[in-house]
This record gives C-alpha cells, structure tokens and sequence, in this order.
C-alpha cells in the first residue's frame, strides 16, 4: 500500500516541518531505495508519535544515526521514512564515581569521549568510523573494535536501554548500575538486532579510568603462521594486552603508508596494544619481544604518543581507510575460532590464487574476528560469479568453525547472495521475537538475518 499524502501530513505535524524533509533525499537511500520522507525527531515522545503512526498506517520505518553503517544488511523490502536521531544527542547524566553514564542514541562516541575526558574516563569502544558513529548505531549494530580483547564488546558495556517500540510503547530494560541483574538481560537483545525489534532511544554505559600509559608493540614475521602462533601463546598466558592484530603485507601497505614506520618488505604484521601502568606495559614488551624472536619475528618497533594513537585510528578504522578510490568495494567479517585465524588467512590465499583475486586481510586476531577486502576496479564485475566465491568463502569460514557476514558490497551483489550467515537453529527464534515486537513488520523489513 502507498501511503497517501495524508499520511506524510500528519508525520510533518509530528516532528515539525523544520524536520520533515521530502526533497533531497538521495544521501538517505538505503541499497538505492529513496525514502518518501526524512524526519529528525528532536525528542522520545516524538518517537513514539511516530512508531504509533507508522504502526496504524503501515510505513515502513528505518532508524538511523550518523549514517557509517547503513550499508549492512539486505536489501529492505521499502522505504518510507529514515528517522534520523541526531537531534537526541545529549549526556543525560554522568557520575565519575559510579563510572556509569547515561546518553541519549544519537549522542556521537566522540562527544562523550571528550566529556568522560575531564575526568580522566572513557567508554572503551573502538568501532569503525570512531569520529562520526552514534552511540545508538554502535549498539544496534554491534559494532566493536581491537580493543574488544581486552574491554569486551559493545553487549558487555551496555547497563540499560530505553526503545521505542512499534505502536509507540516506551520500555526501559537494565539500569544505572553495574550490579543489575533482575529480570531478563534485554540489553542484549537489542545489541546487534539492527533496529528490527525497537528503535533505540537511550543508553546507560559503564565506563574505565583512563590508562597512564599507552604503547604498540609491531612485530613482524614471514608468515601469518608464526604471528598467529604468538597470539595463540600470549592469549593463554598472563599478559593482559588491550588488543592483538595480524595484518597481511596489502593491508599494511594501504593502512601505514602515510606514517613513518617501516615494514621490512613483504612480512606479516602483528600490532600488540598495550595500556596500564608504566611498569606492567614495559615488563609485557619484553616479554612479548622475547617470544616473538623465539617465533621468528625479523624485526620489532615500539609506538608511543602521537604515532601510537594515529595507527590505531588507522586499524580501527579501516573501512574508511582501506577502500581508497575502487570503484566496488566487498568487505566481510569472519567469526572465528581464535586457534582457526592462521588456516583461514592460508585458505584464504589458495583461494584468491585459484580464482585471480587480490584479498586484502586483517583480524583483530585476540578476538578470533578476521576482515576481508576485495577492491574491485571493474565498473562492471561478474556478480553472480563473486557470490559462489562468497559462498565458498562461508564454507572456509563454517570449517573453521565460525561464520561470515558481508558487511559492505554492491546493492547488485546482494541481489544474488543473503549478506548473512546462516542463523541455524536460533533463527526459529529470532523470527518469534520479531512477530512479538513488530508484528506488522514496519522496521527495517528484510534488512536482518533470514530476511527478518
């Protein structure tokens, strides 16, 4: 059914005409479907005037922060209205004794990062696109970084949620400390559910004292073998970096090569993230050092300071940075067994060889998570031809134990491939769970896994 004219009247009514836009909205599309509206709600009850509209008239709702991680997911079965959040950006509370705080969904990560700051905190995430991300897109995507380690991810850093349902209800799940563990834990069940059950409107945090200090340690070795073995062996051990990644000679070229460190020619590169204390991080980089020329490591190089957090704004992140200028860019995200890292990067390499492509490779190794890039230069590539790699690409990822999930490619490719995995015996589940909270299918239909 095509919403009448009627109906966007009402929505403008809602929001204010100042937030309800109807022309210009190409940068909105989603998979090249342009919304009929973009609003910008300046307030929750906004939210849910909206949700209980869209409800009772069928509009097809896609919740939206900054916009970073909009090409996840498939293809949506419509667009009618982007809501945008990025009017709901305040710090409701914050209490540096308690190290908990309570943000509004389109509050940026950076905004609160600088107030956490002042007093010497921050939230431990690290997600792709760390300068512009939303906090409300970072936990409905699940988006986590390097430093997940060791901090964990975004799930274990969530204390309370507030979601705006379909039909308009307001529920409130978790709290403002950390010890809250009544109930259900429905903070989970909205982390990573891409806006398919509720339209996140507030987020309770816990938060860390800042480390004194903050170093890299970068080994390298003449293949991955050697690197993730060193993982392997310092993960089961007592050290406690913050984060560990491998990166092929490829991917380290197009990460590092505007900053002043030298890669002894075609070596993989495994980066240790070190924080606490002076003491315990220098004991841990000759401890690491040590083992690594036990490995066969060729070379090691300490970073500290500005060149320490400039590479690791380059690692995190590398959706942005990897890409350059190709014209198609397919990026999946492996799930592994940690111990299965080292034969899925070989696999990996026999696979490209036997069908002419150039991977690009990096995994937040600690973590078992492994990104693939393919740059294509093609205006034109064989898509079907690139989805049975893609599904061969899951069947190395499923013996390695774990699984793979497109997170950016060409709307024409998702034409021919489900982005996600197999959900198994859970997606019986998961589609319950959507029939009970949005029964008349309104948010992001299509867009989750099994075409939730």
């Amino acid at each position: 059914m095509i919403p009448d004219e009627t109906v966007f009247k009402q929505v403008a009514e809602l929001v204010g005409e100042s937030n309800c836009f109807s022309e210009g909205l190409r940068p909105y599309a989603v998979d090249g479907i342009i919304p009929k509206r973009v609003v910008f709600p300046e307030s929750v009850e906004q939210v849910s005037a909206l949700m209980k509209l869209a409800d009772r008239e069928g509009l097809v709702v896609i919740p939206r922060g900054s916009g970073t991680k909009m090409g996840l997911g498939n293809i949506p079965k419509g667009v009618d209205i982007v809501l945008v959040l990025r009017k709901l950006n305040k710090i409701l509370e914050y209490e540096p004794d308690d190290l908990t705080a309570r943000v509004e969904a389109g509050a940026p990560l950076m905004a609160l990062q600088k107030r956490l700051g002042e007093k010497n905190q921050f939230l431990p995430l690290d997600p792709p696109f760390y300068s512009e991300a939303t906090l409300g897109g970072i936990v409905a995507t699940n988006s986590n970084g390097p430093s997940r380690f060791f901090h964990g991810s975004v799930r274990d850093l969530v204390i309370g949620i507030q979601v705006v349902h379909p039909g308009g209800a307001i529920t409130r799940a978790g709290g403002k400390v950390v010890k809250n563990v009544s109930g259900y834990d429905m903070n989970k069940l909205y982390t990573g559910s891409l806006g398919t059950l509720g339209i996140i409107t507030e987020l309770n945090f816990k938060l860390r004292p800042l480390p004194e200090v903050s170093k890299t340690l970068l080994l390298w070795f003449p293949s991955v073998s050697e690197a993730a073995q060193l993982v392997l062996q310092v993960s089961t051990s007592e050290l406690l970096p913050t984060a560990l990644e491998i990166l092929d000679p490829k991917a380290w070229k197009r990460l590092t090569g505007d900053l002043p460190i030298e890669n002894p020619g075609a070596s993989f590169s495994l980066a240790v993230k070190l924080e606490g204390l002076s003491e315990n991080v220098e004991r841990q980089i000759l401890q690491m050092s040590k083992w690594g020329q036990q490995q066969g490591s060729t070379k090691g190089e300490v970073l500290s300071g500005d060149l320490h957090h400039k590479f690791w704004d380059k690692i995190q992140n590398h959706p942005q940075t990897l890409p350059g200028e190709a014209l198609h860019v397919i990026q999946g995200k492996a799930s592994l067994w940690p111990s299965k890292v080292k034969d899925f990067f070989q696999a990996m390499a026999g696979l490209g060889d036997r069908y002419h492509l150039d991977p690009l490779m990096l995994s937040h190794a600690g973590s078992g998570i492994v990104y693939i890039y393919f740059l294509l230069e093609t205006a034109a590539p064989d898509f079907p031809t690139l989805s049975a790699i893609l599904s061969e690409m899951r069947s190395l990822a499923a013996r390695s134990g774990g699984s793979l999930v497109l997170e950016t490619a060409p709307t024409e490719l998702k034409k021919h491939i489900d982005v996600w995995d197999s959900a198994g015996d859970s997606l019986k589940v998961m589609k319950l769970l959507k029939e009970q909270f949005d029964p008349h299918e309104i948010l992001n239909p299509g867009r989750f896994v099994g075409g939730i």
